[in-house]
């Protein structure tokens, strides 16, 4: 994931005054107070910084495995993955891949302005987070998958979850809340018979009225244009029928019907 506020500009190379910044920007935006941080040069960089840490941070310092071996032996006994309780079998490169993806971005940027340069990689950056989220959500869903397969008695990831809130419930709840708020002294007296919520009840149903009258002139302008779609409409009647779910036969739709 592209962190907020941990992207910047590097003027030559990785300088510390740049990585200072924008490593102590990342941590103490939203982070967990349990930090694994793996840079290629952790040994002889982060372990510099401890005393700059936030307080309530308990950080582990790795190195990457592939950087790893290139390191003294003190480094790789004391910032290894392998050694390391908590981190699976990760190998730390991972950050490194994501960069791949960013990389065709580059010709368009240099060419641009700082603000929309920043703009254009907040766009990347943040649809790259959102793919990686579908990712997590996708594995999540498989492993629930497989867990329910292997034993039906565990709970049955294809049952809905979501409680559906019909339009009954929603004006059953709006008059409990008007008597609720009778019962408080606090109810809008403006009107004798309308409350607030009667009111949005009347609103939503004169709307969907509004879109039956919008298709009914439509109707009757297309027996002008489209003789044989007058004819469908008399034979039907969509009044009974959600105004979204009306065929509205516009050109393109006849076509595919008489074929």
């Amino acid at each position: 994931m592209k962190h907020p506020i941990s992207m910047g500009d590097l003027q030559k190379g990785e300088r510390y005054d740049n990585m200072d910044y924008l490593y102590f920007s990342s941590i103490q935006n939203g982070s967990p107070t349990d930090l694994v941080i793996f840079y290629d040069i952790a040994s002889s960089y982060l372990s510099e910084l401890v005393k700059e840490y936030p307080k309530a941070l308990n950080i582990t310092y790795l190195v990457p495995k592939f950087h790893l071996y290139a390191h003294h032996t003190s480094c790789q006994i004391n910032y290894s993955f392998n050694l390391t309780q908590g981190v699976r079998r990760m190998d730390g490169e991972s950050p490194e891949c994501g960069w791949a993806a960013m990389n065709p971005v580059a010709s368009s940027t240099k060419e641009m302005g700082p603000e929309s340069q920043r703009d254009t990689l907040d766009d990347h950056f943040s649809d790259y987070n959102w793919h990686k989220v579908q990712e997590a959500v996708k594995m999540q869903t498989e492993h629930l998958i497989h867990k329910w397969e292997a034993s039906k008695l565990k709970l049955n990831p294809f049952e809905a979850t979501v409680t559906v809130v019909s339009t009954v419930k929603v004006r059953l709840q709006l008059a409990k809340e008007d008597v609720q708020a009778i019962a408080r002294g606090e109810a809008l007296e403006t009107h004798d018979t309308v409350s607030p919520s009667v009111l949005i009840v009347q609103g939503l149903k004169l709307e969907e009225q509004q879109d039956q009258l919008q298709i009914n002139c439509l109707a009757n302008i297309q027996e002008l244009y489209m003789p044989g779609v007058g004819l469908w409409w008399h034979s039907k009647d969509p009044s009974d029928r959600p105004p979204e779910s009306i065929n509205l036969f516009l050109p393109s739709d006849a076509l595919l019907v008489s074929h």
